[in-house]
């Protein structure tokens, strides 16, 4: 275990309780890490009924089937390019990926067959495009393009643009998982090295330090009360309980 990571828990802040009156939010208490067999993970999402996760790495770029505790259990046959963000629809059980430098996402089934691929018009240089990527219960997607401009983007179910709205409370903007039981977003940047819970109403309302470096995915079980975030800089994933808010 690494002792850095206990900070998340322990400096813990209330960035704006405005935006969270009650004090809903709750603290993270850490679980374990592991080390993953996979090399770069980027993008992280939670797959049927919280028994796996799925991700993509950079090295190289393919989508990987994971245990709850990292370890490939498969690795589809899709290869792509500069794959970034992740989302499982368990609407019909396939995965939306986004690839950041196409300014892309793309719809695959299990084993990596492309169903259906959806330019999105963003501007901005290369590196600084398309990265977080999570889905609501109603087939809503959301979509974080890193910076210059950090941009929050909804998409509807037919990927007609709902809402884009720029961001400025982090350096960066690297992953993001929605939380349906808070109904708000769990989101990460890398270069600050933190993880913020964010609204669209409301704005910040907590944030956490995480000392690992280049935290890049994120992905969130409100079944279990599990939060999950990989590395891709020491190839782990960091486990942690949504305990009570204080």
């Amino acid at each position: 275990m690494r002792n850095g990571w206990l900070c998340l828990l322990l400096l813990a802040c209330a960035s704006d309780k405005s935006a969270d009156p009650e004090g809903n939010i709750p603290r993270l208490e850490f679980i374990a890490e592991y080390a993953m067999n996979m090399s770069e993970p980027s993008g992280l999402a939670l797959g049927a009924g919280g028994e796996v996760l799925w991700a993509v790495g950079n090295a190289p770029e393919r989508v990987y089937k994971l245990t709850t505790d990292g370890q490939v259990l498969d690795a589809l046959s899709y290869v792509g390019q500069d794959l970034e963000g992740i989302a499982y629809d368990p609407t019909d059980s396939t995965l939306w990926i986004a690839e950041e430098e196409r300014r892309e996402i793309v719809q695959l089934d299990q084993s990596g067959t492309v169903l259906k691929r959806h330019a999105l018009e963003l501007d901005g240089g290369f590196n600084n495009g398309l990265e977080g990527f999570s889905l609501d219960d109603e087939g809503s997607f959301y979509l974080l393009n890193e910076k210059n401009p950090g941009l929050f983007i909804a998409l509807n179910p037919d990927l007609s643009v709902r809402t884009q709205r720029q961001l400025d409370f982090a350096t960066d903007y690297s992953g993001l998982a929605y939380d349906r039981l808070l109904d708000g977003f769990w989101v990460l940047s890398h270069e600050d090295q933190a993880l913020y819970f964010w609204t669209e109403a409301g704005g910040v309302s907590e944030s956490y330090e995480t000392p690992v470096p280049k935290v890049e995915g994120v992905a969130v079980d409100a079944n279990s009360g599990r939060l999950y975030i990989v590395s891709e800089a020491d190839n782990t994933l960091h486990v942690y309980a949504l305990g009570a808010g204080e």
